[in-house]
This record gives C-alpha cells, sequence and structure tokens, in this order.
C-alpha cells in the first residue's frame, strides 16, 4: 500500500481550510455562571402564538413575559395575555402558559443569536441578542419582528448588568432591503424616566410611560432624507419637535452601525436611534447606548 505523504502545499490548504469554517456560524455556550432573566410586554400577533403553540378564541392584544435563561443551558418560560384593560398593565382576562426547554446560542458575524426549543413549542422561537441587557425576537427567516403603537417585540434584563461592555451590536445583516419611502412614520411606547430626563419633560413622578411618533421624510428628486418631527404626549397634548435628519455609520468593535441621527430645528438637541432595519429603531441615549427598558415598556419603535 503507498503511504500518504503531508506535503507542505496539503498543510496549507487544510489550514486555511479550518480558517474559513470558523468564520461561519458556530455554536456557543453561556459565557456566565449566572441565570439571565429576560421580562417584557409584546403584542401577540399570529406568528408569536404560531410559536409558542397559544389558541384561544378570545381578544388577544399583548403578552407579559418571564424568561429565565439558565446556565446550564436550559430555560424556563411564563406567559401571561389577553385583552388590555384599559388605564392599566394587566388584562381583562388573564391567560397564561408554562413552559421549559433548552436554548443554544449561535454566533455569525459578531451577532449572537438565541434558539428556544421546546415540546411545548409548534417551532423554535430565536432571540438576538443586542447587548448583555437587551434581546429582540426575530421571524424563522431571521427578521427582526416589527411591533405596533403599543409595544414592541424587545425583551430586558430585568437586573441590568451596569458595568458590562456596551458596544454597539452590527445589524447589517439585517439592512439588505432597506428602502427610501417619501415619507414614513414609526410608532411606539417607552418608559419615561430616562427619555423625559434626556429632552427636559418636567413630568411628575406618576408618569410612566411615554407615547412616541417619529415621521421622517425625503427628497421627491433625491430621496435624500430631508425633515423629521418627532413626538410625544405630554400632559393629555400630543408635542412634535421638529428638524432635519440624516443616516450615519461608525465603526465598532463588533463591526458597523447605522443610526438615525435628528437635529432639532428650535434647539440643536440631538437625538441619536440605531436602525435596526426598515422597519425597527432603537432609542440611544446621548452617549449612543441603548436603553433597558422593564417589564412593561421597551425602547423601540416600529414602523406603523
Amino acid at each position: 500500500m503507498k503511504s500518504f505523504k503531508f506535503t507542505p502545499l496539503f498543510i496549507f490548504l487544510h489550514i486555511l481550510l479550518l480558517l474559513t469554517l470558523s468564520c461561519s456560524a458556530k455554536e456557543a455556550k453561556p459565557l456566565s455562571n449566572d441565570d439571565i432573566v429576560l421580562v417584557a410586554s409584546t403584542p401577540c400577533d399570529e406568528l408569536i402564538k404560531k410559536q409558542l403553540s397559544i389558541t384561544t378564541n378570545d381578544i388577544v392584544d399583548f403578552m407579559k413575559w418571564v424568561l429565565v435563561l439558565k446556565a446550564d443551558g436550559n430555560f424556563s418560560l411564563d406567559i401571561h395575555y389577553g385583552e388590555s384593560k384599559p388605564n392599566t398593565m394587566g388584562f381583562k382576562k388573564d391567560h397564561s402558559v408554562s413552559c421549559e426547554g433548552i436554548y443554544s446560542i449561535t454566533i455569525t458575524d459578531n451577532a449572537a443569536t438565541y434558539t428556544l426549543k421546546s415540546k411545548q413549542f409548534l417551532m423554535p422561537v430565536r432571540l438576538l441578542k443586542l447587548n448583555e441587557n437587551t434581546f429582540h425576537l426575530l421571524t424563522p427567516d431571521n427578521k427582526l419582528i416589527v411591533g405596533n403603537g403599543g409595544w414592541s417585540y424587545m425583551l430586558n434584563r430585568k437586573n441590568i448588568v451596569k458595568e458590562a461592555k456596551e458596544d454597539l451590536p452590527d445589524l447589517s445583516a439585517f439592512q439588505s432591503s432597506l428602502d427610501s419611502p417619501l415619507q414614513v412614520a414609526y410608532d411606539g411606547r417607552t418608559p419615561c424616566e430616562e427619555l423625559s430626563m434626556q429632552h427636559n419633560f418636567n413630568l411628575p413622578s406618576s408618569h410612566f410611560k411615554l407615547k412616541w411618533r417619529l415621521i421622517l421624510n425625503r427628497d421627491s428628486v433625491t430621496r435624500k432624507p430631508t425633515t423629521s418631527a418627532l413626538g410625544t404626549v405630554l400632559n393629555s397634548r400630543q408635542v412634535f419637535v421638529y428638524g432635519k435628519w440624516t443616516i450615519e455609520k461608525e465603526a465598532t468593535e463588533n463591526g458597523q452601525a447605522t443610526f438615525l441621527k435628528l437635529v432639532a430645528d428650535a434647539t440643536g438637541k440631538i437625538t441619536w436611534f440605531l436602525v435596526g432595519d426598515e422597519n425597527v429603531l432603537f432609542f440611544l441615549n446621548d452617549e449612543k447606548r441603548l436603553f433597558t427598558g422593564n417589564a412593561d415598556f421597551s425602547y423601540a419603535l416600529n414602523r406603523k
């Protein structure tokens, strides 16, 4: 039998193949010994009901999540859902479901995706990790699920990791279909305190949410960004701040971040958003870092 010689060319090609494979999607294990507890209120659209095997003839417009990602690779999920009860954060009729399963982490192009599998799910549930404190639900075809004017599909860490590295994620893989309509509007509701301080709103401490609308206009010929209007409801009155907007890109440790920058006409005040895709925007603080929401609201706007 002929012996096989490991020539320098063979060894070089073998190393090259291993390097190529290492750059593709790879499985990862939880890096922390602590459980991650995520909370949120999200819409309860047909997709998420189908994924979670929720069937009901009652009206359901939102759901409350408590998701525990355990350090050993298991998870538990408790969900309450139903029709919202006016002027409360509860339901007219409370439905609930609990389940357990396993999760895996896949890292592709510096983005970490958590895939949850359970015998009770009709299909896996997938989460994109934005940073240590915020996650966003994905569709089966790897797109950000679009929320509505009441709730987004963003999940927030219950016990915020304040010392965590907060470099922004590279979401360019989700932006391949960015479009340029003459006018587009985004709606959403967020917690109050942080944005109230950022925008110098004088609101009572009992005020726990802000309702937002963002309108972006483009030039009819060049399709370049022109004017913007950012509105919120203050003391039962909708107030708009008018200005100009641009799209900016910035290199980050994870790759590249795409920002939407608003500059108010009257004051020059800058408001930053992280662009998820053409349908989802995330509020940023003045240092261009993501806010962490709570069990009731998140810091995202969804295309109307």
